[in-house]
This record gives C-alpha cells, structure tokens and sequence, in this order.
C-alpha cells in the first residue's frame, strides 16, 4: 500500500483518464491558453496524444494533481525525431512540491528507452517586452 501523500505516476489507458486529463487541463492551464478552447478539438487531442503516444498522471491520496502529455516528432529539416511534451501542468497547490519533476523524470525514461532526446518546452520564464519568454530543456539519452 502506497503511504498518504506520496505521489504516484501513472500513464493513461482509458477513455475515463483521457476524460480526467481533459477536464484536469480546461481547469488549470487557462493561465496559459492563448485562444478560446474548442472542447471537440481539444479532447480529440488528449485522447490522440494518450492512445498513440503517453499520457503522464500524477495522483496523490487518489487526486489527480499533474499531467505531462509525451509526443514524438520529427525536425522540420530531416527525419530525426525527439520527444517533446504537447503539455505539462500542475494543480497549483502543488507547485514546488516536486510533481513536475517526478512527471518530467518520466518523460526523460520514456525517452531514454526510445533512445532518442526529449526536449521539454518548459514554462513561460518572464517576458521581454511583453511577449512571454520560453526557455525549453534538452534531455539527451544515456545512450548519446
């Protein structure tokens, strides 16, 4: 039995954790929308994202608390392909309480088996004239 309080990670498998996801990110990534949400559209996705690639869940006491959303892709130049998180958010009141960095340390294992970089777009880091500042992170495999 899993103590209280400890988080615990898990992928989404169903149509009822896609729905979770779905609901959790209408809830807690407003602060980083940037146009009005089409609900059709954007559950289509997380389904997408969690049935062909991983979706990460974070739970502590039973809560869904956190979620990172894992796809592949290929440069623009060539056909090298890296991960990288379609998205990546936490419940507030967990911020600083290490669940982003037990959901990243997932991502970079899953990236680790496929042998290939995981690039973690992160979060907006201040702004220069106003327009938000990405400052994303590069996660080479052990076997680079």
């Amino acid at each position: 039995m899993v103590p209280l309080n400890v988080p615990v990670i898990r992928y989404a498998k169903t149509e009822q954790d896609m729905t979770a996801i779905h609901q959790f990110l209408l809830q807690y990534a407003k602060p980083a929308l940037r146009c009005e949400v089409d609900f059709v559209k954007s559950l289509r996705e997380v389904m997408r994202v969690c049935s062909e690639n991983v979706g990460i869940m974070c739970f502590v006491n039973g809560e869904l608390v956190g979620t990172f959303g894992v796809i592949d892709a290929t440069w623009w130049y060539g056909d090298g392909t890296f991960l990288t998180d379609r998205w990546d958010f936490t419940k507030p009141e967990f911020y600083n309480r290490g669940i982003g960095d037990l959901m990243l340390d997932e991502a970079k294992k899953i990236a680790d088996a496929a042998g290939i970089e995981l690039i973690h777009q992160g979060k907006i880091r201040g702004e220069k004239r106003g327009v938000p500042r990405m400052m994303p992170r590069v996660h080479l495999p052990e076997s680079a």
